[in-house]
């Protein structure tokens, strides 16, 4: 029987997001015959060539003026009612006008979507079609819709870090619904999915864990002690306190070039707080990268650690590249960061919410490890990538699991 992938993206293939769709599409090309990806990216350039077997379908995540007026209609349905007693009842959130307005505009775009996916499905009679949403948002609702009307065979979603931790957004529309009707829940991290059974009360059948991998890049540790590189990749937005690297260099005792691979709307920040560092500090703000030129830069700077002070975490493929190259991480403790930093064995974990200070005094302790330690510490971060990050055995495994 011939089997079709919908899969539904927030930029893949266009733009610089999601380079670990890319990384996991050719274990979907190996597993299905037909590939349609629908990408809610209607702008930006094509950055990822797809496989031959793979299609695109560009289609805005944003409804237009008419459909969010038509949302209202959702007033009259039973799971909107449904989800409002959750809001109310479970979550303990206020039904004012913007959580009513989120709700009934994902219910429409979950409506709006599921009849896209119906129409892509029925150019495909003589087949097994599955939906799959890289995220859990309004598209795995869709998936979910799409799935419980018949419209296709199976349906399943990824849920990361925004879209689970609903402290971050304020409200996450349905949840309950998501869980009820997807064939697969599927968490990259325990931490991601305790909080979802602690959230909702309860346990559902759907609900698994599948880590995110990366590939063989490099065949064991790049980096090296001295000098002290660090290296950090990420947004410069508030919530990834890139600000926060730069005010803990003031205080370090130690030599330290600091290289950070990202840009964003709080660069002006960062920049301030670069001003005035003492003259053993050297700073290297490389901008935004294509993934490619930001893999480059771990045999280019040969770091001695990989650096991610996020405010909120799901669990970051950027720490996962890191322990590939065998580069020691050091990142705070939220989210499913624990599941990757193992204090002692392949790095160091922060408080959650770390004083430039407790940064500093971090910095200059593992700045001031023996190299024998330091080879320790690379090893294990390697092993740690092989063992449980390596795309080689993920990917498969989520296959595995989605279509079992």
């Amino acid at each position: 029987m011939t089997k079709t992938l919908i899969l539904l993206t927030s930029s893949y293939p266009f733009g610089r997001g999601e380079p670990f769709v890319a990384d996991e599409m050719p274990y979907l090309a190996s597993a299905f015959q037909r590939i349609i990806v629908v990408s809610n990216d209607t702008s930006g350039p094509l950055v990822h060539e797809l496989p031959p077997s793979a299609t695109r379908v560009r289609r805005s995540y944003e409804l237009g003026a008419g459909s969010k007026a038509a949302s209202v209609a959702g007033v009259f349905s039973p799971s909107v009612h449904e989800e409002l007693r959750l809001v109310r009842d479970r979550y303990r959130i206020q039904v004012g006008r913007r959580v009513l307005a989120t709700a009934l505009v994902s219910w429409r775009k979950a409506h709006v979507f599921a009849r896209l996916i119906r129409d892509l499905a029925h150019g495909v009679p003589d087949g097994e079609v599955h939906a799959y949403s890289h995220w859990a948002n309004d598209m795995a609702l869709a998936a979910a819709v799409a799935r419980k009307k018949g419209w296709v065979h199976r349906a399943y979603c990824r849920a990361h870090g925004w879209d689970v931790y609903m402290n971050r957004t304020g409200y996450l529309p349905f949840r309950d619904y998501l869980a009820r009707h997807l064939d697969h829940l599927v968490f990259v991290s325990e931490d991601g999915r305790d909080h979802f059974e602690s959230l909702l009360g309860m346990s559902y059948a759907s609900l698994s864990v599948a880590r995110l991998g990366t590939p063989p890049s490099f065949p064991g540790p790049v980096g090296r002690p001295r000098p002290f590189t660090v290296l950090s990749c990420s947004g410069m937005i508030p919530l990834k306190r890139v600000d926060l690297i730069a005010r803990a260099l003031h205080l370090v005792a130690s030599e330290v070039r600091w290289v950070h691979a990202g840009d964003g709307p709080a660069r002006a920040e960062v920049e301030a707080a670069c001003r005035g560092l003492p003259s053993r500090v050297q700073v290297e703000l490389r901008g935004a990268l294509p993934h490619a030129a930001v893999m480059r830069l771990y045999p280019e700077v040969r770091p001695a650690l990989f650096l991610n002070v996020s405010m909120t975490e799901g669990i970051p493929v950027s720490m996962m590249e890191a322990l590939s190259a065998g580069v020691p991480v050091m990142g705070t403790e939220v989210g499913g960061v624990r599941e990757l930093v193992e204090p002692g064995a392949n790095g160091v974990l922060l408080p959650s919410d770390p004083t430039p200070g407790d940064l500093g005094a971090a910095l200059d302790r593992f700045a001031a490890l023996p190299e024998a330690e330091h080879a320790r510490l690379a090893r294990g971060a390697w092993a740690t990538w092989d063992e449980h990050f390596n795309a080689e055995r993920n990917y498969p495994a989520f296959l595995r699991l989605v279509r079992s």
